[in-house]
């Protein structure tokens, strides 16, 4: 079992996230190389190359 269920986390999201939020399901289904978990969307050489590119364009595009 997932420690947060994709479905739970979008509608945490949908209540709570500010207008120029981004909801990503990085997932097989989605062109991802695996369904990350809370671990891997952290620390394995597979996010290196496909999630923290997408955080740090995020995070620029949001910089002050």
């Amino acid at each position: 079992h997932r420690f947060a269920p994709p479905d739970a986390v979008r509608g945490l999201h949908d209540l709570l996230a500010a207008a120029d939020s981004t909801f990503t399901l990085a997932a097989r289904d989605n062109g991802f190389a695996r369904d990350y978990d809370h671990v891997d969307i952290v620390v394995s050489a597979d996010a290196r190359a496909e999630i923290w590119p997408l955080m740090l364009d995020f995070l620029q595009r949001h910089a002050r």
